[in-house]
């Protein structure tokens, strides 16, 4: 019976195991990961480039083109190869000039 002082040796013993056990079940994902992550790399076509216009008018903020991009070209976790240019575009046969980030 444990009286707060002496424990008893079977629930001692009992916890340490518990204790090594728990220490080494959280040691299991360390093992199964593989570092850095890096998804199979695709060559390119030479014959396409892609881009991508947003009407700074309309956007928020909201980076959902920043994460709609990565998804798309499936860049590695923590990697950004993001390029932003921002133009002037004015319409054919409007005075009225857009900025395009």
């Amino acid at each position: 019976m444990w009286t707060g002082v002496n424990m008893d040796s079977s629930k001692r013993q009992f916890l340490q195991q518990l204790g090594v056990l728990t220490a080494g079940a959280s040691l299991v994902p360390l093992a199964e990961a593989k570092f850095p992550f890096s998804p199979e790399r695709h060559e390119g076509s030479p014959r396409h480039r892609y881009a991508m216009l947003i009407d700074l008018r309309r956007c928020i903020g909201c980076q959902s083109c920043t994460v709609s991009c990565t998804i798309e070209n499936q860049t590695p976790q923590g990697a950004f190869r993001t390029t932003v240019n921002q133009y002037q575009v004015q319409r054919e046969g409007s005075q009225e000039v857009t900025n395009v980030l």
